[in-house]
């Protein structure tokens, strides 16, 4: 080698120059792979998506998911809310007591000159309600033939009945001038009895139970219909056979 020309070329083993600073930390040296393991890494990764997408217990954390989970969680809360009501509701609005007309005659009937009677009435309370007791005051009952009240009977007693209890309840109504006095025209009541019982030879009543008590709200009320009594002979009847264990139509208001 000439020593006067100085050559340009670097040795071999002399380090290549840094490129200018960029600001950016440096990179770690990653080796460059093959294309085949590139595209076979990205089969697999496709492939593993795709088996994802169609599996179905996969737990799905989409806002619609979440959603339903939320909806059956308030659908459950609802539900137990109901439930809630009903029971408070059925111990607050109990069921009407259960009343049955088991027996009732008359004797000592007559329509001349003036009507007069003596009736025998039987019948039976029963508490239906599986919560608590229910008090019965004072009442009365009340004998009715179409619209007019021609025998009353009065009752003192106070009773309680506990749950699935019942009760007979045995009274004497009178029909007397106190009564008769009360009807808005006597003499036409007398005819309609009169009349049904010669063409009959039966005369239809109806009863009214309800409670006297002055001291509490709530007024009892039953209502027994179209009970028919045949009469044996023409001062004495008693209940048809379609009208035994007759069951009333109860009720109970507040005033």
């Amino acid at each position: 080698m000439n020593k006067g020309v100085q050559s340009t070329q670097r040795p071999p083993h002399y380090p290549t120059p840094a490129a200018p600073y960029s600001g950016h930390p440096r990179q770690p040296y990653q080796q460059a792979r093959p294309a085949a393991a590139a595209n076979n890494n990205y089969s697999d990764m496709s492939r593993e998506y795709n088996n994802f997408a169609n599996n179905d217990s996969v737990i799905d954390n989409s806002p619609t998911c979440g959603c339903w989970r939320v909806s059956k969680y308030c659908l459950a809360f609802l539900v137990c809310v109901v439930l809630l009501f009903m029971v408070v509701g059925w111990n607050l609005n109990p069921l009407f007591a259960v009343y049955k007309v088991e027996s009732l005659s008359v004797s000592n009937f007559s329509t001349d000159p003036v009507l007069t009677g003596i009736w025998n009435i039987s019948f039976t309370v029963y508490n239906p309600n599986e919560y608590g007791a229910t008090v019965f005051p004072e009442y009365k009952v009340e004998i009715i033939h179409n619209a007019s009240v021609i025998a009353v009977a009065y009752s003192n007693e106070t009773f309680k009945l506990v749950k699935f209890e019942h009760r007979q309840c045995d009274l004497e109504a009178i029909t007397n001038s106190t009564v008769l006095d009360a009807l808005a025209d006597p003499m036409a009541v007398l005819e309609a009895i009169k009349n049904e019982q010669a063409s009959t030879g039966s005369i239809t009543i109806n009863m009214l139970t309800t409670s006297t008590a002055d001291t509490d709200r709530t007024h009892y009320l039953a209502y027994c219909a179209d009970l028919k009594l045949v009469f044996l002979n023409s001062s004495a009847g008693t209940l048809d056979n379609s009208s035994q264990q007759k069951l009333c139509h109860a009720n109970v208001t507040t005033y």
